[in-house]
């Protein structure tokens, strides 16, 4: 999963998630792609704490841009 937003609401979501999600976030990226003011925070989650990833990234204001189909394996 991908989701856009300011670079203090990507750092807020991304340090919420990394104290509250130790053992189920497998995989967490912060960047910038070119001289946009958005950053871009992309997440490798078990697939059953998709929904409730989904709502706490609308919490801090970031848009989903993009999610792995279910049958793609990362690594």
């Amino acid at each position: 999963m991908t989701f856009y937003g300011s670079k203090t609401d990507v750092a807020r979501f991304a340090a919420f998630l990394l104290m509250y999600s130790r053992e189920d976030l497998q995989w967490i990226t912060i960047t910038i792609r070119g001289s946009s003011e958005d950053f871009f925070v992309s997440l490798v989650i078990k697939e059953s704490l998709e929904g409730t990833v989904k709502r706490l990234a609308q919490t801090y204001s970031l848009q989903l841009t993009d999610t792995l189909s279910p049958n793609i394996q990362v690594g």
